[in-house]
Formats: C-alpha cells, sequence, structure tokens
C-alpha cells in the first residue's frame, strides 16, 4: 500500500511566532492552518490505531513516519523559538 506524501515540514511554525495571545477566559492562540494540508493525509495515514479513549504517551505507541516527523517538529527548536515568542517564560509542550 502507498502512503500519502507530505511536504517537508507539517507545522506553520512561523504562523505559530506571529500569533497573538488571547488572555479571557484564559491563556491560549488559535492558529489557522498550523499544520499544513498538504501533510494532513501522510499523517493521518500513520497516526496511531487507538482504540479506547484516554490519553496515551506517544511513546507507548505504534505509528508512521509522518506521525513520527510530526512529534520531532512539535518538540522541535523552531517549534520552541515559536512557543517563546507567543506563550509565558516556562511554557512546555506537552504530547498526549
Amino acid at each position: 500500500m502507498d502512503t500519502p506524501s507530505s511536504p517537508q515540514t507539517a507545522l506553520d511554525t512561523a504562523a505559530l511566532g506571529r500569533t497573538v495571545r488571547k488572555h479571557d477566559p484564559y491563556e491560549y492562540a488559535i492558529v489557522p492552518g498550523f499544520v499544513h494540508a498538504g501533510a494532513l493525509p501522510a499523517i493521518h495515514y500513520s497516526y496511531p490505531d487507538i482504540e479506547m479513549p484516554g490519553s496515551f504517551p506517544y511513546h507507548t505507541l505504534e505509528y508512521g513516519a509522518a506521525f513520527a516527523s510530526l512529534l520531532d517538529e512539535l518538540q522541535g527548536p523552531e517549534m520552541r523559538a515559536a512557543i517563546e515568542k507567543v506563550a509565558p517564560t516556562g511554557s512546555r509542550v506537552l504530547i498526549t
């Protein structure tokens, strides 16, 4: 079975870095198109098969290459730099 191809990066971290953080009713940011549309088919194809509700540490799951690449991007230096532009100091990325 062929896997869908994806762009070189899945995330638009530059758009995240330009996002204005909102404060009401809590701290949040919305980034339209944060995951590039062209990356979605490959991510969907390689997404872990989760058959029950809950929160699962990603390292306990089996998934494909595009999803692994997405995880790498979420934990990479470009993501950290973008978050530091919009989030309070000391914010961290928690992936579940």
